[in-house]
């Protein structure tokens, strides 16, 4: 394989992770919003809390190829909307 294909490969991977971040950006805020107006708070943070206790059992062997960059993304947006679901149960 040539340099240039290589540049190419790699390239083509930043542009997939790129559109991929940004999917995942919208998504966030679609479910920020829906945190927002749900019409049980309370409902939603226990529910929640049910289902975030499964996910290290779920998600253990995902087949990521990068399994700890995969846990860590995962454990820090499972943060981000545990943080957003409690605040909404505590107004």
């Amino acid at each position: 394989m040539s340099e240039e294909e290589m540049r190419e490969i790699i390239q083509r991977n930043e542009d997939i992770c790129s559109a991929m971040v940004g999917a995942m950006k919208a998504l966030e805020y679609g479910v920020r919003t829906l945190i927002a107006v749900h019409p049980d708070p309370q409902l939603l943070n226990h529910t929640w809390q049910d289902i975030i206790s499964e996910m290290p059992d779920i998600h253990e062997n995902n087949g990521a190829p990068n399994p700890k960059m995969f846990n860590a993304s995962l454990s820090a947006m499972l943060g981000v909307l545990t943080r957003q679901i409690e605040l909404a149960a505590s107004q």
